[in-house]
This record gives C-alpha cells, sequence and structure tokens, in this order.
C-alpha cells in the first residue's frame, strides 16, 4: 500500500474494553471515599480563572460539575454533534467563540474533536488529568508532562495507581505517548497489573514500534482473558508489522464480528486483507471506513488511493481510476501519494485531474 500521511491511532480499543472507574479510568476500581478520584476537581481548578470568560463545551460526565462553578455551557445536542464532527465544531465555535473545550468520559464518544484539537490553531491544551483534558482558546500556558506528578502527590498513596492509569490512557488519547508510558510503568510499579492498564503499555510498545514486547504484553493478558478487545487489537497489530499476516487477518476478523463498524478494526482488517490478497474483503472494510471519515467531515485522503488499488488488484480498472480521480480532486495527500495516484491513472488510461489542497483530518 503507498504510504498515509498519518497513523492511524492504535488506542480506539481501549475504550471498547468497557473496563471504568468512576467516569473513565480504566483497569481500576477507585477507593469510594476518595473525591479528587470520583470527581473532576482538578479540572474544574484548573478552568476557573477562566470560566466565566465565555461559552464552554463540556461533555456530559462533567457538565453538571462545570455548571455548579458556574460555566456557561453549550446546550447538549450541538455539543454531541460537535464531539463527533470537526465540520460541526467550527460551525459552533463560529457562532459561540467557545472559550474553553472540556473533554471527559468513554474517548470513543469525543474522540474526533480531541484529534482535531490537538493541532487546530488557536486552540491550546492546558490541562490532563485522569478523568479530563481541557482546551483554552488563544494563547495559555500549555499543559507540562510535569502536571502529572503534582497531581499525582496531591492523592494518598492508595489512590495514585487509578489516577495514574488513567491519565495514562488519556495522554495515549492525546498523542503524549511518552508521557504516558512514564504514568502507565508508574501505576504498574505501584501495583496496578490489570488487563486495561498492561494493554495501554502493550499500545505504547506498538506506537514505538516495539513489536515483539508488544505481541508479547498482549498475549500475556489474553492468557487471561481471551477476548479481552484491546490486547486483541495490539496483538493484530504487533502480527501485522512482523509480517504474519494470516494471523493478523484472523485476529481482525474476530474483532469485526464483535464489532463490525469500528474504525481502527476496519483498517487492520484493509491492511491484512491486502497482504493475503483478499481484495473483496479489503474492498468491503475500506468503503465502510471511507464512509465513516466522510460522515465526520474527514478527508479520506490515501485509503481512498487504497481503495484504488485494491479495486485494480480485481482487475476492476474503472472503479480503480475514479477512486484515484476522486482522491486527487478531495486533497489530502501528501507528495508521494499525489505521484501514485497521476502514475496510477495514466496507467489506466486517464488523465489526471489537478489536485486539491490540505485536507480536513484529525492531527494525530
Amino acid at each position: 500500500m503507498p504510504p498515509l500521511d498519518h497513523p492511524a491511532p492504535l488506542l480506539h480499543a481501549l475504550q471498547a474494553a468497557g473496563v471504568a472507574c468512576a467516569l473513565v479510568v480504566a483497569g481500576c476500581t477507585a477507593p469510594p471515599d476518595d473525591p479528587l478520584l470520583q470527581q473532576p476537581t482538578f479540572a474544574v481548578e484548573a478552568a476557573r480563572p477562566w470560566i466565566g470568560s465565555g461559552t464552554l463545551l463540556v461533555t456530559p460526565p462533567v457538565a453538571d460539575a462545570f455548571h455548579a462553578a458556574g460555566a456557561q455551557l453549550v446546550d447538549p445536542t450541538p455539543a454531541r454533534a460537535a464531539m463527533q464532527n470537526p465540520e460541526a465544531f467550527r460551525a459552533l465555535d463560529r457562532e459561540q467563540r467557545l472559550a474553553g473545550v472540556v473533554l471527559a468520559g468513554p474517548p470513543a464518544t469525543y474522540r474526533p474533536l480531541l484529534q482535531y484539537l490537538g493541532t487546530a490553531d488557536g486552540w491550546t491544551l492546558v490541562h490532563l488529568d485522569h478523568l479530563t483534558v481541557l482546551f483554552k482558546r488563544g494563547p495559555a500556558e500549555a499543559w507540562d508532562p510535569a502536571q502529572i506528578g503534582r497531581l499525582r502527590d496531591r492523592l494518598a498513596i492508595p489512590s495514585r495507581p487509578a489516577f495514574l492509569s488513567g491519565a495514562g490512557l488519556l495522554l495515549l488519547e492525546s498523542g503524549k505517548t511518552d508521557a504516558a508510558r512514564r504514568a502507565l510503568e508508574e501505576a504498574e510499579s505501584l501495583g496496578d497489573h490489570s488487563p486495561a492498564t498492561q494493554a495501554a503499555l502493550a499500545a505504547v510498545d506498538a506506537l514505538q514500534e516495539r513489536w515483539d514486547s508488544a505481541l508479547a504484553r498482549a498475549d500475556k493478558i489474553l492468557a487471561r482473558d481471551k477476548q479481552f478487545p484491546a490486547a486483541l487489537y495490539v496483538r493484530g497489530q504487533a502480527l501485522f508489522a512482523l509480517h504474519r499476516f494470516d494471523e493478523a487477518l484472523a485476529v481482525a476478523e474476530g474483532l469485526l464480528r464483535r464489532y463490525p463498524s469500528d474504525p481502527q478494526y476496519l483498517l487492520l482488517h484493509a491492511k491484512a486483507a491486502h497482504e493475503t490478497h483478499d481484495y473483496e474483503a479489503e474492498i468491503a472494510s475500506l468503503r465502510k471506513l471511507i464512509a465513516q471519515m466522510e460522515s465526520q467531515g474527514i478527508t479520506p485522503g490515501g485509503y481512498r488511493i487504497y481503495l484504488g488499488q485494491a479495486l485494480s488488484a480485481r482487475h476492476d480498472g474503472q472503479g480503480a481510476r475514479a477512486e484515484f480521480e476522486r482522491a486527487l480532486r478531495e486533497g489530502g495527500l501528501n507528495a508521494s501519494q499525489i505521484d501514485f495516484a497521476r502514475r496510477a491513472i495514466e496507467r489506466l488510461g486517464g488523465k489526471p485531474p489537478a489536485p486539491a489542497g490540505p485536507s480536513k483530518k484529525p492531527g494525530r
């Protein structure tokens, strides 16, 4: 396959594992008498200096706490749409000129917005803890990895593994891989050996291309729980990277039987199917994946080139050319992808259209 200009995130499966403590902390049981773990106290404190400066978009799990602190909140219906669609967020922001965004709860409910804000001009990540991620409009003091240690030290020792595990997962979701590893390894050293924390560490190994270690961690988790989705996903990624494509395809097929619309599982399935020359399976997964991206206002970019390749391999030259042409018209391609698509169109007897500009995509 031609290279994509950005990798798909590895962490989508962690939320699907369904292990939660308080609002989002995975893989642990927080002491019920520790309000600093159960409530978004840290996030409200971080936002208090600017909480009255304008409207905030706050996800439902912590909306009541921010409302009680005096924040003016976006109504729930447009907030939900904005969490899943960067185009809807931009429209809402033009209308209301948001002062800040507070994300909490299952990451699947807000992942597109988190990925967008991570690189959007005019927004700064200012706070991250075990429950929440905060972005502030305009210039601000950016989040510092030392913040995790300062917050940890405010907690009682028995509560620290839960905090570090939850923070580690959100650091991964936010693309802070090195900081995530530090938090998760510290949680492990303090006694958190839960499947979710181990799966998160396996995902860190995968993101850092330590494939043998990722596979070993995943297999260790699956020895305890054969159906743990996060471990299965990392195992599939590692098998693919180690060129064990038939095994990777089997893992992806099993995940899709349980989660047929999950975009990360669809991508893994498409990649493994391509390498095993199962082009019909590849095409089906790519079409589902592209449809999801379009529904979120994200330009498919290189994924449409993948589809064109698969159609060409199936001897559907007309369909392949149409996908390559559409990829050029839609934009979002890097230089090598543009060159690949142009040469493919010419080889199929067409005339390449002029390529469009940059894509609208999450900045992971």
